[in-house]
């Protein structure tokens, strides 16, 4: 096994046995999940080049992407010396510095990353949600690598032959079997074949452009060839896809029994398999119509507000989603300053979390710019006993039947309704109510901070309708429950929707019959009014449920929970406060009995004793002053010795 490979299967062990393994991708897949203990290690000075998925776990593309990115990586196995394909979480909070670092803003965002890759190599973006193009771009980038002498070392050969001698450039001792495939320039088929074979050391794979096999009489593009001694022998005769070549060539190196314990290529999988894959993440009931989905509906006490999800929706949007980019100037950051003008204004929540809101409006409001660790940073200074930003994300009503079900998105279509409907009840008697500016600034953050790249696009087309659509101040709320009613449509049996939480049209019959107009329940005609007083009610800050304890859904992780939370850190904080007070208490005591034992000075005299300041000179740090000096003069009067006295020695010698 070759030095690279080896090190791949290393790190391809460490990842499979980490308990951290990327929620959309575990054990079973052969997408290697990465976090912050093995993406540098396993990143920086691969052997080999990485494709790199950075995702988030809520994301709905991120979840609807997995199954092709699962193909990807299926299809690619036989790749492994070459390139890899891997994928990192970025909701984890663990893994937000590496995906700050790589200047990650959107989800999914793809990158290929060299081998050899530095810190500082932040690799290529790319994005497709096309198996076909995705491996595309991986034979591009690594065909590009040759190019530039700088393919991994487990790559073969990729770029074409120009004359038939050049195959002895490549060939080695261990290959027994040389084939051919002549084939346009430009085709893939080739590089597929040669990286599907190359981890196979008993046979190497070339490829020839058709322009260099004309004087061979080869009118036939593609086709395969064996190379031997008098000639080229023909094989797979009639078939031209990837599948055949690989499985003609396997079928030979088998058939010739060429010895040894070689490893062989890996089989590629059959659509049935890859079927199954997508049927994991795409329940069975996904696409049967709404009213088969009535059944499967909340009870109507259970649609309700729960504080706990609002201020899990704020600290994930604040410490995470933000905190991601890197720089935030120019749009990005008036859009920022206007979502948490709105947030500091509207948020209905503790007065704790409340005063925090309008403490960091009041900073981003000065600001030209900033930087992912200025505002990291100023969120944690800002946090005082009664002014902070909660640490822990937890999920009520928003909590799915699996991790990547629900939680942030839904977090944050409530937190937005409840801005709508409190900034309405707040202001819509006013005449100076600006009843846009709340779904600006939603709009806003959608545009620039939200990490589905998609959903993004989807509202963002949406909200161009806002100035023409909402002409009133009740408009405000109806346009945000028509616009998620939409998206629910949209989504209805996508693979990012919950089967225990079916997207349906809001509210259900079940919740408020007199919101309904028609009696079916596909594409319901609502009573909009009836529909408005039902949302203030749900979303009005006099019905959200503030007291988490109360809750009979909530989950316990207390008892899992390994990081102190603010308070205890607050207290921490205190503590060490309270041991440097009684530090400096001890100082000062042996500042005092220093000074008593000083000679005092004359009276009238201008001069004052200079002492160091508390803390910076210590005992043993005089004791090492006075060593320091009798070493100094030690070395002065040798020197003295040395150049004076031997002088003069030499010098009455001389005279006698």
């Amino acid at each position: 096994m070759s030095t690279s490979m080896f090190c791949f299967s290393i790190y391809t062990l460490i990842c499979l046995i980490s308990p951290s393994l990327a929620l959309l991708y575990n054990s079973t897949d052969d997408v290697i999940g990465l976090d912050n203990a093995t993406f540098y290690q396993t990143i920086l000075g691969s052997h080999f080049a990485w494709n790199v998925e950075f995702y988030n776990s809520w994301c709905g593309h991120c979840i609807h992407f997995a199954p092709t990115y699962k193909k990807v990586a299926a299809d690619t196995k036989g790749w492994k010396g070459a390139i890899g394909v891997a994928a990192i979480d970025c909701s984890d909070v663990k893994n937000q510095a590496i995906c700050t670092h790589y200047e990650v803003k959107g989800f999914p965002t793809l990158k290929l990353i060299p081998p050899g890759a530095g810190h500082e190599d932040l690799g290529l973006d790319y994005y497709s949600i096309d198996q076909s193009e995705i491996e595309i771009m991986m034979i591009d980038y690594l065909t590009n690598l040759t190019i530039v002498n700088r393919k991994p070392r487990g790559c073969p050969y990729l770029l074409p032959l120009r004359h038939i001698e050049n195959i002895w450039q490549s060939a080695r001792q261990e290959h027994k079997l040389v084939a051919l495939i002549f084939e346009e320039e430009e085709s893939y088929l080739g590089r597929q074949v040669i990286l599907d074979l190359s981890l196979n050391s008993n046979i190497l794979v070339l490829r020839m452009d058709a322009q260099s096999t004309k004087k061979f009489g080869i009118t036939t593009f593609p086709s395969l060839y064996l190379f031997e001694p008098h000639g080229f022998k023909q094989i797979a005769k009639g078939y031209t896809d990837r599948a055949s070549f690989v499985s003609a060539l396997t079928a030979l190196v088998s058939t010739e029994k060429l010895g040894g314990r070689n490893q062989q290529p890996l089989p590629l999988p059959d659509s049935e398999h890859l079927q199954q894959e997508v049927d994991v993440l795409q329940p069975q009931n996904q696409k049967k119509s709404v009213q088969d989905m009535a059944i499967k509906e909340k009870s109507p006490e259970k649609y309700a507000v729960h504080m706990q999800d609002l201020e899990s929706a704020l600290t994930y949007c604040l410490r995470h989603e933000v905190a991601i980019h890197k720089d935030i100037q120019g749009e990005d950051l008036k859009a920022l300053q206007h979502f948490v003008r709105i947030l500091a204004k509207y948020f209905p929540g503790r007065e704790e979390v409340s005063s925090f809101l309008r403490k960091l409006s009041s900073w981003l409001d000065g600001v030209p710019d900033i930087t992912s660790y200025h505002w990291s940073h100023m969120i944690e200074s800002l946090q005082t006993v009664d002014s902070f930003l909660p640490e822990s994300v937890l999920w009520v009503s928003c909590q799915g039947s699996q991790t990547y079900f629900r939680g942030y998105p839904c977090g944050m279509w409530t937190l937005f309704h409840t801005l709508t409907v409190n900034s309405y009840l707040y202001g819509k008697d006013s005449a100076k109510f600006l009843y846009k500016d709340v779904l600006i600034a939603i709009g806003g953050y959608m545009k620039h901070f939200f990490g589905c790249v998609f959903c993004s696009r989807h509202f963002t087309k949406m909200a161009a309708t806002i100035d023409t659509e909402v002409t009133s101040p009740k408009e405000l709320v109806l346009w945000l429950w028509r616009s998620h009613n939409k998206v629910n449509k949209r989504l209805h049996g996508d693979a990012s929707e919950d089967p225990k939480h079916p997207k349906v049209p809001f509210p259900p019959k079940a919740a408020c019959s007199k919101c309904h107009k028609s009696q079916g329940n596909q594409d319901p005609e609502f009573d909009e009014e009836a529909v408005l007083i039902y949302l203030l009610e749900l979303y009005g800050s006099d019905h959200i449920i503030s007291i988490p304890n109360e809750v009979e859904d909530i989950p316990d992780i207390s008892s899992d929970k390994k990081d102190m939370d603010w308070w205890q850190k607050m207290q921490r904080s205190k503590d060490l406060e309270k041991l440097r007070e009684l530090r400096q208490q001890k100082q000062e005591e042996k500042r005092k009995k220093l000074l008593s034992r000083q000679p005092s000075h004359r009276k009238g005299s201008s001069r004052e004793v200079n002492l160091p300041a508390v803390g910076t000179v210590s005992t043993t740090d005089m004791g090492l002053c006075a060593v320091y000096y009798v070493l100094c003069v030690s070395i002065i009067i040798a020197l003295y010795y040395h150049f004076f006295y031997k002088r003069r020695c030499k010098s009455k010698k001389h005279f006698i």
